[in-house]
C-alpha cells in the first residue's frame, strides 16, 4: 500500500502526518482545530476551539484559582526585588508592576513569576503553591508553543531557571532550547559573552589541546577579558564610589551579578592549571595564572558577602550557588596546598562562601553546601580536568554522580567518619575548616 502523503498543514510545521484512512484529516490537524488538507471526506463535526486555546490569547487570566490578587502582588514584587536584575533582566520593572495592576500581563508569564516569587514568601500557604503555579504556566506554555512572542521567550527563561534551582536539568535544558529556538525565529542578536571560556574548558577535558595550544587559547581569552573591563564606563566599574550610586538608584543587584560573573568566569579560565601546582616543576607563566586564579576566586566572595552585608542587595537566585561552589573549590585548592600564610584568608573566605549557600539552600535544592571539600580530601586527582570536573564547573543544575578516584572506593560515603586519618592530618596542619556543626537541616 502507498504511504500516505503529509498534509499542507503538516509539511508547514513539519509535524508528523498521522491518519487513519485516506479520506479522514489527520490528528494533528483535529488537534489543532484545523481544517486538513488531506481530508476528502465531509466530517463528521466542526470541533470548536479548546476553552485553554482561547484562554491563551485573553489579556489576562489572574491565578485567582490558585491565590489571590493580593498575593499575586506580593509574589510579583517578591520576584522583582529577590531575582529580576541579578540572573536576568528581562523586564521593565515599572511596566511589569503597571500590567499586573492592570491585569494585563500575559498569564503564562504571571504564573511563572509567581511561581518563583513563593520561594521567598513568609507564608507557609503561598509557598506551598509554587507546585501548583509552575505546573499552570507550563501547561499554558505548552499550549502556545506555536505562537513565537517575546512573552514565551520569557516564560522559557523563567522556567529554566526555575527547574534550574529545584535539580531538574532535563527541564532546565527543554526550556533553554526553546527560548534558544525562539529567539533565532525572531532573529534578536545572541549574545556569546563567556562562551568561549565554557568550550575551552570542554575541549582541554576531551584532550584535544596540546599544553602549548591550551596557553595560546587562554592568553587569547584573557586579553579579550581584559579588553571588556577596561571599555567599562567609569559608572560601571567596581569601586565604593560606584556602589554607593548604585544603592541610591536601587540597581546594586545588577552592578554586583555584574562584576560575580566577571570573577567567575576568570576563575574559570585559569581553573585547569591548578591540576599543574602538585606535578614537578611549574613555569613562571602557570604561577601566575594560578594566582590569578585565585585572586579572582577570592574577589568572588569578597563581593559576595559585600552583597550580604548590604540592605536589598543579596545575590539570591539560583546559579549564585554553583559559582560559589566553583569559587570555594579554589579557595579549598589554597587550604589544603597553599602557603601557611594564605590560610586564615581563605578559611575566613570559605567560612563567609558557606554562611551565602546555607542561605541559598532555603530556597534552592540545588545548592550543594561544601561536597567539593570532602571530594578533595581524599585524592590531588581531584583538580584533574576531566569529564566529572567539567560537568562540575559548567552545568549548575546537574546532581553530580559519585566520582570514581583510585583512592575512594566507590561504596564509601564522603563525611566526617570515613575521613578520620585525612582529615586528622589536615586538621593539625590547620588545613580543614569542619562545617558540619554549621549546617542546619
Amino acid at each position: 500500500m502507498k504511504a500516505l502523503r503529509a498534509c499542507r498543514q503538516c509539511r508547514q510545521s513539519k509535524r508528523k502526518c498521522a491518519r487513519k484512512d485516506p479520506g479522514e484529516g489527520c490528528e494533528p490537524c483535529r488537534k489543532r482545530c484545523l481544517q486538513c488538507s488531506a481530508a476528502t471526506s465531509t466530517p463528521a463535526q466542526i470541533f470548536e476551539p479548546q476553552p485553554e486555546a482561547t484562554k491563551v490569547q485573553s489579556t489576562q487570566d489572574p491565578p485567582n484559582a490558585i491565590i489571590s490578587e493580593d498575593a499575586v502582588r506580593e509574589l510579583v514584587e517578591h520576584y522583582l526585588t529577590r531575582i529580576h536584575g541579578g540572573c536576568h533582566s528581562i523586564f521593565h520593572p515599572a511596566t511589569l508592576r503597571a500590567q499586573v495592576s492592570s491585569k494585563t500581563l500575559n498569564p503564562l508569564l504571571l504564573h511563572a513569576i509567581c511561581a518563583i516569587g513563593s520561594k521567598f514568601s513568609s507564608q507557609a500557604v503561598l509557598r506551598e503553591k509554587e507546585g501548583q503555579l509552575a505546573a499552570e504556566a507550563k501547561r499554558l506554555l505548552h499550549a502556545d508553543l506555536e505562537n513565537i512572542c517575546i512573552e514565551n521567550v520569557q516564560t522559557c527563561i523563567l522556567l529554566a531557571m526555575l527547574s534550574s534551582g529545584n535539580c531538574q536539568p532535563s527541564s532546565e535544558a527543554l526550556y533553554v532550547g526553546i527560548a534558544i529556538s525562539m529567539i533565532g525565529k525572531l532573529k534578536i542578536e545572541p549574545s556569546r559573552c563567556f562562551a568561549l571560556i565554557q568550550d575551552l574548558n570542554r575541549r582541554i577535558a576531551k584532550g584535544q589541546l596540546a599544553a602549548p595550544e591550551i596557553e595560546l587559547r587562554v592568553a587569547e581569552l584573557e586579553g579579550q577579558l581584559e579588553s571588556w573591563q577596561i571599555s567599562l564606563p567609569y559608572e560601571l566599574r567596581m569601586n565604593l564610589e560606584n556602589l554607593g550610586v548604585h544603592l541610591q538608584k536601587n540597581v546594586v543587584r545588577q552592578f554586583l551579578a555584574l562584576h560575580l560573573t566577571y570573577h567567575h568566569f576568570s576563575t574559570l579560565l585559569y581553573f585547569h592549571f591548578l591540576e599543574g601546582y602538585h606535578v614537578g616543576t611549574i613555569l613562571a607563566l602557570q604561577k601566575n595564572y594560578i594566582k590569578q586564579c585565585k585572586q579572582h576566586a577570592s574577589s568572588f566572595s569578597n563581593l559576595l558577602r559585600l552583597s550580604r552585608q548590604m540592605s536589598g542587595s543579596a545575590v539570591e537566585y539560583p546559579t549564585i550557588g554553583h559559582m560559589t561552589a566553583v569559587s570555594s573549590s579554589v579557595l579549598v585548592h589554597t587550604l589544603l596546598f597553599g602557603d601557611l600564610q594564605e590560610l586564615p584568608d581563605a578559611r575566613e573566605k570559605l567560612d563567609s562562601d558557606f554562611d551565602s549557600l546555607m542561605q541559598l539552600r532555603r530556597y534552592w535544592p540545588a545548592t550543594d553546601v561544601m561536597f567539593f571539600q570532602s571530594i578533595c580530601l581524599f585524592t590531588l586527582e581531584s583538580y584533574k580536568l576531566d569529564g566529572w570536573m567539567v560537568r562540575f564547573l559548567l552545568e549548575h543544575s546537574r546532581a553530580l554522580e559519585r566520582r570514581e578516584l583510585k583512592v575512594v572506593p566507590p561504596d564509601l560515603r564522603l563525611d566526617g567518619s570515613n575521613m578520620s586519618p585525612r582529615t586528622e592530618e589536615l586538621t593539625k596542619a590547620g588545613r580543614y575548616t569542619d562545617f558540619s556543626s554549621l549546617r542546619k537541616t
